[in-house]
C-alpha cells in the first residue's frame, strides 16, 4: 500500500513537469515557437490536479482500513 502512495505522489509532482518538458521538446522538434502562457499558472494547475489525488488518497486509506477490519 505504501508503494502505491509513493508512486501516486511521484506521478502527481513529477508527471506534470515531465509532460511540460515533453511538450516543449515536441514543439521545438517541429520548429514551432513556444507561445506565451495564456492559461492558469503552473502552480494553480498543480493545485487543480491535487483535488482528485486527495480524493483518491482518502479512498485508498478507507479501503486499507476496511481490508484491515475484514482480515482481523
Amino acid at each position: 500500500m505504501e508503494f502505491l502512495l509513493v508512486i501516486l505522489l511521484l506521478g502527481v509532482f513529477v508527471g506534470p513537469s515531465v509532460y511540460r518538458l515533453y511538450e516543449r521538446y515536441k514543439k521545438s522538434r517541429r520548429g514551432e515557437t513556444v507561445p506565451e502562457q495564456t492559461g492558469p499558472s503552473y502552480t494553480r494547475h498543480i493545485l487543480g490536479m491535487l483535488g482528485p489525488v486527495f480524493v483518491l488518497l482518502v479512498f485508498l486509506v478507507l479501503l486499507g482500513i476496511g481490508l484491515y477490519a475484514l482480515t482481523r
